[in-house]
């Protein structure tokens, strides 16, 4: 039997021997070895042969081979990747070689090689599979679920296939793609916890939480005890606003895990506000198993507290307070609680048994403060404070609260002597500087405290606002006024951009008169705030208090009163003229206001006192009047007009808009100003006893008011009193010597005594700080008039006119005085027609001059020509030279006399005359005058007789009440011809009208006229028809307007009936002058009849021109 199995192997040992030494390089050795099991030997011979042959791939493959046979893998890889892996088709070797990559963790050769397997074996799923796997392995994800889905094709129903598919989704964050596979998955295991929770998640991840909620109830339908889903499950319901659902599920944590703490915690949280009754309950229970867990005791009494329950809650506290005495976070919550309780005092009671058990914190000393102090227990305070302290709590917050407690207490001295304490600590510190002053101010020790405040400032060098803001402020009340200067000084340069500090800091320099600094500083400001309205008007104020009034009016000009608050910046902008007297200004600004907001109730006031003020009292009257229909209820403005109508000589209705003013200030609060304008009201009235109780009264109360000694004044003046007047404006000048209406007033007075040129003087004091002011200027002019300095007169009214041309005041007075007391060279024409059949021309040349009130001369040079239509009497023809002389001797008295020289042919005669004209009242004037030797021409019949009058003749007028005028005049007359004495005529006039002062004025009036004729023995009747007596009765009236000034115009009528003669008389008049250039004036004038009178059937007609130039 040995021998018979020994044989084939020496046999096959011998062959296998032979091939090696006869074939070395020959493989089919090495094949014979390895299909013997001689994996070394056949290994062996490989490596021989790929050593004589590397290129050999097939060796190499087969080599590889034996190394797997052999188990030595790493080799067979080594060898495989030298080459022919790529040249074998082998399948079974190359999945060998991916199983072997595999188990090495070599993803990228693993994939290659399944590849090439794939490749080689289409149809081959495992490996398919496998593929996908190594694809997921390594990270090819895409590759991997392509795959996965082409598998799923073929196997729909795999559970693997289905899970990597959801994996590799959720993987990519594919949510929406993964829910068909978990949706499958779920079909095909509806017990699939696992896929049920993936699909929840994804759910939530895809924002549909119901389902996921949905979700997780089958999964717990399932697996009730599954702790961690139906937490999920619970938050998922809290999440989605089902709270009960929520709750449901943790108290069924709670249930079945009952020493679970969190689930406890997040119970009894959602318990507290959805089921507190619950939650007690819980903690009821819990408490019973740790009756001493102190903050489950403390949840507990919250609970009840949450519930409203503090009694329960109470007896938790004081549980706790039992078994913890020594803790005093529970005193202290009781306390609190009893606070949020309404009861203090108990509160107070715990604090107090913290702070006796020595347990007390900060919070409780501040709770007893804050107790006591509300409680007003000082005296408990004082104890404390003083307990504190010896317990070490001696910090500076506290010492400076007790020192406050002794100043709240009055305890004044204590208190200073802790704010000291504090001082010698920080004596830099400003709020105990500022303390320990108050309190020196408090007991009357101001200079201390004033040294104290300025320590602060001075040596060291303070820099808190509040505290120099203090100090400025006191030194300005202990009239320190440098210490409250340098104080504000330091606040502007610590805030510079603190415009405040500037401002105060300006009223200081203005008060201390310093206004070359106010007026830098203000310059400040305005660089800082260019827009700030209020410091552009303090500083053009600061300009007018220097007299500065070009840069005043500089200032001024920047404002712009066109944006949005133009409307009101224009009124401030006037508001200002107006207080410090630029009447002119003020007036246009008013106008502009008014042009926007017609019914504007302070600029029409502004606006009337302006003009009044401005001497315009027709043009405030309107104004005014207007205010007045307006806002009928106001004292003042009734008293101004009052005032205005006195100015124009309606003195009926201006003691009735005084009635007014004295009914409404009736109803007034009674305060100063309604007791001065009443005072001002009864000097009017002429009620002396009254004004000087008044104003004496109010003296007494204001000693030093300077305005109301100028009022007293005022009224004094108005009754007449000038001495006594005198006496109160000079208490005024001592307070204030420069003052604007007080210079003013005594230039009235003296104007009203006469004395022309002391009231001039006085204006022009005035003018030199007050240029541009036209009211001293008018009232200048109406003085020089007075004094007779017409010249000066007529240069003061055009240096207004040149600066305000619509002046109307200016221009009135300006025209009237050319009119009446002219420097003019004039020409005149007249033609006038009688009776139809007799008619007169005549021509004059005037020259006339006015230099002093005793020279103001008129030289006439003329030619007058007589005739008759039908030549039935000769023509005659005169020719004039003349003059007149004015004079003003004083404000009353008026006086003319002239001389005129007539020639017809060879004769010639000399014509006197004069005249005398007193006012003894400003509206009501007496003149007499005399005529000897003229000419007698009315009717034209006597011109031609070469007839002369003589004559006597006296005028009244009379203003009498409500605008109601009278007007009496008695003459007598001598009428001669060269044949002698022809006759006297006796005449009279009684006219008796009213006016009414709206523009245009108008009047209407009744007239009785009476002659009485006696002829002289040698008296012809034949020559002229004059009737022997005459009585006409006649209703007239006058429409005239002034416009600006540089316009005249009059235009008047009447209607006459003579019983006597029983013959109607008419009379009308049209009267047009112009004035061009304020120098040349050009008149018309147009009459027919005789007015309110007959002269024989005599009916006139008139027409003059005139041509005047003023130089």
């Amino acid at each position: 039997m040995g021998v018979k199995i020994w044989w084939p192997l020496l046999f096959v040992g011998s062959i296998i021997l032979a091939c090696v030494l006869i074939f070395p390089s020959d493989p089919r050795l090495a094949d014979l070895f390895g299909r013997a099991g001689k994996f070394d030997e056949a290994i062996e011979k490989y490596l021989t042969i790929l050593e004589d042959h590397p290129m050999r791939t097939s060796a190499r493959i087969q080599l590889s081979k034996l190394y797997i046979l052999n188990e030595e893998h790493q080799k067979a890889v080594r060898e495989i990747e030298k080459g022919g892996l790529d040249s074998t088709d082998d399948v079974f070797f190359l999945k060998q070689i991916s199983d072997i990559y595999s188990q090495l963790g070599e993803k990228q050769k693993t994939v290659f090689t399944l590849e090439k397997i794939v490749r080689l074996d289409p149809d081959n799923h495992a490996y398919r599979r496998k593929l996908a796997d190594a694809y997921d392995w390594n990270e090819e994800t895409e590759k991997a679920r392509e795959l996965y889905q082409a598998l799923l094709v073929h196997y729909p129903h795999q559970v693997e296939i289905l899970n990597k598919l959801t994996h590799l989704n959720l993987k990519q964050k594919r949510f929406n793609e993964s829910l068909p596979y978990l949706t499958k998955l779920i079909e095909l295991g509806p017990k699939d916890t696992r896929s049920r929770i993936l699909l929840a998640d994804v759910y939530i991840e895809i924002d549909r939480k119901r389902q996921a909620a949905a979700e997780f109830e089958e999964v717990l339908k399932i697996e009730p005890k599954n702790e961690p889903i139906r937490r999920r499950l619970a938050e998922l319901y809290i999440w989605l606003e089902n709270f009960d659902r929520g709750l449901e599920n943790y108290e069924f944590l709670v249930k079945t895990n009952p020493a679970n703490a969190k689930y406890f915690d997040r119970y009894t949280e959602l318990a507290y506000n959805l089921a507190p009754q619950k939650a007690i309950q819980y903690h009821r229970l819990r408490l019973e198993q740790m009756p001493d867990d102190k903050e489950l005791r403390e949840r507990f009494a919250g609970l009840f507290l949450h519930v409203g329950d503090t009694d329960n809650a109470i007896q938790q506290m004081h549980i706790l307070i039992a078994r913890n005495p020594d803790t005093s976070r529970y005193y202290k919550q009781l306390a609190y609680l009893y606070q949020d309780m309404r009861e203090p005092h108990l509160a107070n009671k715990m604090f107090e048994i913290i702070f006796e058990k020595e347990l007390a914190d900060d919070d409780i000393a501040e709770e007893l403060i804050a107790y006591y102090g509300h409680e007003k227990e000082y005296d408990k305070l004082m104890k404390l404070y003083p307990s504190l302290f010896d317990r070490g709590r001696i910090d500076e917050q506290m010492v400076a609260d007790y020192a406050d407690l002794l100043f709240r207490t009055r305890h004044y001295n204590a208190a200073a002597k802790q704010y000291a304490k504090l001082l010698e600590l920080q004596p830099g510190n400003p709020e105990y500087r500022m303390q320990l002053a108050d309190l020196h101010r408090l007991e009357g020790q101001n200079n201390q405290a004033a040294r104290l405040l300025w320590e602060g400032v001075q040596k060291y060098d303070s820099q808190d606002e509040t505290y120099l803001v203090y100090s400025a402020q006191f030194m300005a009340k202990q009239n320190l006024l440098q210490q409250s200067i340098a104080c504000y000084e330091k606040l502007a340069s610590i805030a510079p951009e603190n415009l405040q500090y500037k401002k105060f800091l300006v009223s200081h320099y203005m008060e201390n008169r310093d206004f070359e600094k106010a007026i830098r500083l203000h310059n400040q400001i305005l660089a800082q705030k260019p827009g700030d309205v209020a410091v552009r008007f303090e500083l053009a104020s600061l300009y007018w208090l220097q007299k500065d009034f070009e840069r005043m009016h500089a200032v001024m000009a920047e404002f712009n009163p066109t944006d949005a608050n133009g409307s009101q910046l224009n009124k401030q902008i006037g508001q200002f003229y107006f207080e410090r007297g630029f009447y002119t200004e003020a007036i246009e600004c008013s106008q502009t206001g008014l042009k926007s907001s017609p019914h504007d109730s302070s600029s029409l006031r502004m606006l009337g006192l302006a003009y009044a003020w401005n001497n315009q009292p027709r043009q405030s009257q309107k104004i005014l009047e207007k205010y007045n229909q307006l806002y009928p209820y106001d004292y003042f403005t009734h008293f101004e007009m009052g005032q205005l109508l006195i100015g124009v000589l309606k003195y009926t209705a201006a003691m009735n808009e005084f009635q007014i003013s004295l009914d409404l200030i009736g109803i007034e609060p009674e305060t100063k100003d309604t007791r001065v304008t009443r005072a001002k009201i009864y000097a009017y009235q002429k009620d002396r006893g009254k004004v000087e109780a008044e104003f004496e009264s109010l003296i007494a109360s204001y000693p030093k008011d300077v305005a109301l000694l100028i009022d007293y004044a005022e009224g004094l003046v108005n009754l007449k009193a000038y001495q006594h007047a005198g006496e109160w404006l000079a208490r005024a000048f001592e307070l204030d010597p420069d003052n604007y209406r007080a210079s003013r007033l005594e230039s009235r007075s003296y104007f009203e005594q006469g004395q022309y040129k002391a009231a001039a003087h006085i204006l022009k004091g005035l003018l030199d700080r007050y240029p541009d002011d036209t009211g001293l200027r008018i009232d200048l002019a109406d003085s020089e008039l007075a004094g007779g300095d017409w010249h000066r007169s007529s240069e003061t009214l055009k240096s207004v006119l040149s600066k305000y041309p619509r002046n109307l005041p200016a221009q009135e007075r300006l025209t009237l005085l050319r009119r009446q007391r002219n420097q003019a060279l004039a020409a005149d024409y007249t033609s006038t027609k009688q009776s139809k059949n007799f008619f007169r021309q005549m021509y004059n040349v005037v020259v006339t001059t006015a230099k002093s009130s005793l020279l103001h001369l008129k030289l006439i040079f003329g030619e007058e020509e007589y005739s008759t239509k039908d030549n039935s009497l000769p023509g005659i023809k005169y020719q004039n030279a003349g003059f007149n002389l004015f004079s003003n001797f004083s404000k009353n008295l008026q006086t003319e006399v002239g001389a005129k020289v007539r020639q017809s042919g060879d004769n010639w005669y000399l014509a006197t005359s004069g005249q005398a004209e007193w006012s003894f009242d400003p509206s009501n004037t007496l003149s007499l005058s005399a005529n000897l030797n003229a000419h007698w021409n009315d009717p034209f019949t006597a011109a031609f007789q070469k007839g002369r009058l003589n004559r006597l003749q006296s005028d009244l007028n009379l203003f009498l009440f409500k605008r109601i005028f009278l007007w009496n005049r008695f003459s007598y007359e001598q009428h001669k011809f060269n044949q002698g004495h022809f006759g006297n005529a006796f005449r009279s006039y009684v006219q008796i009208g009213r006016r009414w002062d709206f523009q245009p004025q108008l009047s209407a009036y009744y007239q009785l006229y009476h002659l009485k004729y006696s002829f002289g023995p040698q008296a012809d009747r034949n020559l002229i028809s004059v009737p022997e007596k005459d009585l006409v009765h006649t209703v007239g009236g006058n429409l005239e307007q002034n416009l600006a000034g540089k316009l005249y115009y009059h235009l008047g009528g009447s209607v006459g009936f003579s019983g006597v003669q029983n013959t109607v008389t008419l009379y009308g008049t049209a009267e047009l002058e112009y004035t061009l250039l304020n120098r040349i004036r050009m008149r018309s004038l147009l009459e027919y009849g005789h007015q309110g009178q007959l002269t024989g059937n005599d009916k006139t007609t008139s027409l003059r021109f005139d041509l005047s130039y003023f130089y």
